[in-house]
């Protein structure tokens, strides 16, 4: 790696904070110190790459050796808006790899840190190493003793130590799955999750104090998926709740251990149990990121997942299956009243049951991400609107307490 030469960073990271404040992403001065004074080129190392924000092209972005290059790849480094690839996954049969760590843009990864309400005194979890940028944000806000962070990859966990110890940063660096925290250890005031989970295990909720926050990107089966602020109970050790928030942003999936495979349904296949009809439904808008989404997750059950392919008419048409084996598909080619063919299968009449969402949903008078938050105890995890003992609810899921 081409070294830059001591203190020509800093006026590009001071830059990239007063673009965080002017924007409003920062509004705490403890983050804007953080911010101006760690360092992120020092974790993007020679061999990772940068996403351009171009998608499929993931093109190699190394310091030049000359300083007029380098002015050029520090500003790129130092932009709001870029996010900074360090590990793929392995090319599968079909050509596609996906991001497996990443340093988020510093828009985005200024929003949860925010939202930690982090002050001196606090201890904080991080679930998610990845590049050790954000542990290292952290570090330098509350001090490195009141940091820990779990990765389940060794070699990332190892690689992020030893950038952060070039920095005089010691954190409590762990290796191991985040999904299952065996760790005895708890009384952590705060917990952010660096990937996108599909539920809060028990085992997260057990690490925070009685008032603690967690910050987590929560994503479901039809693929809508939402950061959500939740406060651990005062009086219940096994209970959070908390709004979504008006922001969104990605993050890489939680990746299971080597070996541990999920079960899928098989979906109810047999000609002589389909059945035809026709819907008022346009079910484009399961790709959308709106609140609609997640209601009708709630319907159709938590296991419920869909994908995007062609009918037997070379239409486009949206596929969902149930984990009970149930499906449905519901052509994206409307007749003129605006009704949609369904083919469907199985004993849960899924086109019903969007069909109760979308009326549901169109009777709300206030439908903005914030309106809509989630409470979860004891492995039943609810959607509520407006109030969560007051507004309207639905159950999302009544998992297990662990992965």
């Amino acid at each position: 790696m081409t070294r830059v030469p001591p203190g020509m960073w800093r006026s590009y990271a001071s830059r990239l904070t007063d673009d965080l404040v002017a924007a409003g992403e920062v509004t705490d001065s403890g983050w804007a110190e953080a911010f101006a004074t760690v360092p992120r080129h020092h974790f993007t190392v020679a061999d990772h790459v940068v996403d351009d924000g171009v998608q499929g092209d993931r093109r190699r972005d190394e310091p030049p050796p000359d300083l007029v290059g380098l002015s050029g790849w520090l500003a790129r480094i130092y932009s709001r808006d870029r996010a900074v690839v360090t590990d793929m996954s392995e090319t599968d049969p079909w050509g596609n790899r996906v991001v497996t760590t990443e340093s988020p843009p510093p828009a985005l990864a200024a929003r949860p840190l925010l939202a930690l309400e982090l002050r001196r005194g606090m201890r904080v979890l991080e679930l998610g190493t990845g590049t050790g940028h954000m542990t290292a944000l952290m570090a330098r806000r509350v001090g490195d003793v009141a940091v820990r962070s779990v990765d389940i990859d060794l070699p990332v966990r190892d690689r992020a130590a030893r950038l952060l110890a070039e920095l005089q940063m010691h954190p409590d660096l762990v290796a191991g799955d985040a999904g299952r925290l065996t760790r005895g250890e708890q009384g952590f005031d705060r917990i952010v999750v660096g990937f996108t989970s599909d539920h809060v295990p028990a085992s997260w909720i057990r690490q925070l104090r009685p008032g603690g926050l967690m910050v987590v990107r929560l994503g479901w089966p039809l693929g809508t998926a939402r950061h959500v602020v939740l406060q651990a109970s005062s009086t219940s050790r096994d209970a959070l709740c908390g709004r979504f928030t008006p922001w969104c942003g990605a993050v890489p999936p939680y990746r299971p251990p080597a070996g541990r495979h999920v079960r899928r349904s098989r979906p109810y296949l047999d000609s002589d149990r389909t059945r035809s009809g026709s819907t008022f439904v346009d079910p484009v808008f399961l790709g959308g990121e709106t609140p609609l989404t997640l209601m009708a997750q709630s319907r159709l059950g938590g296991g419920t997942a869909r994908h995007v392919r062609t009918d037997g008419d070379n239409a486009m048409a949206t596929f969902l299956r149930a984990a009970d084996g149930s499906w449905a598909e519901i052509s994206h080619r409307s007749d003129r009243g605006g009704r949609r063919d369904v083919r469907s299968g199985g004993p849960t009449g899924l086109v019903a049951a969007l069909e109760e969402a979308c009326v549901e949903f169109a009777d709300l008078a206030h439908r903005d991400w914030p309106e809509f938050g989630i409470s979860i105890r004891a492995g039943l995890c609810r959607l509520w609107h407006s109030d969560p003992q007051r507004g309207p609810s639905w159950v999302l899921s009544a998992r297990g307490s662990e992965w």
